[in-house]
């Protein structure tokens, strides 16, 4: 089907190195089933952290209230940039 299916997902900023670290390699296990999988941050550590792997990251304010405000942001920032979803799966960590 040409769906395009998008995962945005917000990490939180006060998070180990070595938790983020076995995140990224379940990111890399997710997105290989995904048309595009969005990391959602207003952390420059976890963005760095998932460009330097090849992952796709979008900085977020910091005066999103909650993942929902973070998701809706990144999603208007991609479809700024052209891109258009028909499903968007927002998942966070608790």
């Amino acid at each position: 089907c040409g769906h395009a299916a998008s995962t945005l997902y917000k990490l939180h900023a006060g998070q180990t190195a070595s938790w983020l670290s076995d995140l990224l390699i379940a990111f890399g296990l997710l997105a290989s089933q995904l048309d595009k999988l969005v990391v959602a941050t207003d952390d420059k550590r976890i963005y760095d952290a998932v460009i330097a792997f090849g992952g796709n990251a979008v900085m977020t304010s910091e005066s999103c209230n909650n993942g929902t405000e973070r998701c809706l942001e990144v999603l208007q920032t991609l479809r700024d940039r052209g891109e258009k979803y028909d499903i968007v799966v927002n998942i966070q960590v608790a």
